[in-house]
């Protein structure tokens, strides 16, 4: 039911050669000297949207992702069509590179926990490992989300156990973004 994007479409005979829709060698070097410009303005790091045209927005939250560029976009797109106009409430998402926002990362320091040390975290933050938020829920830099009116009814959305990993001693510090699992195959005729 989703709906079909097309770029490009041309009716012909069968003995009709297709036109070249990348157009010429001039327009191609033109088109990437332009991107190539484009990126020296370009601020990779926010994908900032915060409102949309004529919505009033009362506030904005501080969204980091830690995912690619195109999953930044997405969650924008979708908090801007969506949340933004259902709360008023603006988004702003500022993007990490994958996997940084945990404390098992290459450095050794979560970009997360520095900016909580600093009084600068985020509101939201996703891509996060499953220790990070037990780490600041222990140190008491986030919130229990079981104080929360409906945590039974979206806890309840995923599988029995998923949530396990992001509780300490009765409390849930985060939601599952991902579930997966580890599973081992035996081949029992070798």
């Amino acid at each position: 039911e989703q709906p079909l994007s097309l770029d490009y479409l041309e009716f012909m005979s069968p003995q009709d050669e297709p036109d070249n829709p990348s157009g010429s060698l001039w327009v191609v070097v033109q088109k990437m000297a332009m991107a190539f410009l484009r990126s020296f303005t370009s601020d990779y790091n926010n994908i900032n949207s915060a409102a949309s045209g004529d919505i009033q927005v009362k506030d904005v939250i501080d969204v980091w992702v830690a995912r690619g560029k195109e999953w930044a976009d997405l969650i924008q797109n979708m908090a801007d069509s969506d949340f933004t106009v259902k709360t008023g409430i603006g988004v702003r998402i500022n993007l990490l590179p994958a996997s940084t926002i945990g404390s098992n990362t290459s450095t050794s320091v979560s970009p997360l926990m520095l900016a909580v040390v600093s009084g600068r975290a985020p509101d939201v933050a996703i891509g996060s490992d499953a220790i990070t938020p037990v780490e600041l829920g222990i140190r008491g830099s986030v919130v229990d989300l079981t104080g929360f009116f409906n945590y039974q009814e979206v806890a309840a959305r995923f599988l029995k156990g998923a949530n396990d990993a992001l509780a300490f001693q009765g409390k849930t510090y985060a939601l599952p973004e991902t579930m997966d699992f580890q599973i081992m195959m035996v081949r029992q005729d070798i």
